[in-house]
């Protein structure tokens, strides 16, 4: 799942459903999203790293579905 769509639905749970985790444990991809549930890392955060992530790369990240950070602009 991209990173992007799982921080969605961390917003989700939050705004709609009141649901705030109290620790969050994240491995490889997943700590970017761990983070930002876990109110480490803001959206600004996550999306620069999305960004340095996908620039670095010669193709796409696999945890990274392409339009997913201009989804978020």
């Amino acid at each position: 799942m991209c990173a992007l769509r799982q921080i969605g639905l961390v917003d989700v749970l939050r705004e709609e459903y009141g649901i705030v985790p109290a620790g969050m444990l994240g491995h490889s991809a997943g700590e970017i999203p761990a983070g930002y549930a876990d109110g480490c890392l803001t959206l600004h955060q996550v999306r620069q790293h999305a960004m340095r992530l996908q620039a670095g790369s010669t193709g796409s990240p696999k945890w990274l579905t392409p339009g997913c950070v201009e989804a978020t602009s």
